[in-house]
């Protein structure tokens, strides 16, 4: 005997169906959109963070060098084991550079050591991180930041007072 098919519409059971795969589908699309949104967000804040700490270190040593005369400078130290730093005569304890403290480098302006409010943000080792007199009374300097297994390297040159 054959079967009459009910050609009027669908039944509750395929309603159903159609309804739970629908909603499995959305819930993925939502759940994969969203997540890519939240790691760009981490992202995106994690290069805000780093930006922010880059431009603190090298407002505060380009605004010491800037204020430097170069009378008062004793002597510039260049080494990969001791750091990069330029040694005042008035005072030979205020450096300004960079110094290895402990295995890690630490940024100096005037003897005072500077710190990031981000300690998952750190200075990198040498040469990578360093200053240089490039001619008379012009300072490079080349800041490599290091945070999360990845570096960023920011450059500046600073005249000091001839």
């Amino acid at each position: 005997m054959m079967k009459n098919w009910n050609s009027k519409g669908m039944t509750l059971v395929e309603v159903l169906a159609v309804l739970v795969l629908g909603t499995i589908i959305a819930l993925l699309a939502f759940n994969v959109l969203f997540g890519m949104f939240f790691n760009h967000k981490e992202k995106i804040i994690t290069s805000a963070n780093v930006r922010d700490v880059a431009d603190y270190y090298l407002e505060n040593l380009s605004n010491y060098i800037f204020s430097l005369s170069e009378n008062n400078v004793e002597k510039i130290v260049q080494s990969e084991t001791e750091g990069y730093y330029i040694v005042e005569k008035d005072s030979p304890a205020n450096i300004t550079g960079f110094k290895k403290d402990d295995g890690m480098v630490s940024l100096y302006v005037g003897g005072e050591k500077i710190e990031s409010s981000y300690p998952d943000i750190k200075i990198s080792d040498f040469p990578n991180t360093k200053i240089v007199k490039e001619r008379n009374n012009i300072y490079k300097i080349t800041l490599t930041l290091e945070y999360n297994g990845k570096s960023k390297t920011f450059n500046k040159e600073v005249h000091s007072i001839p």
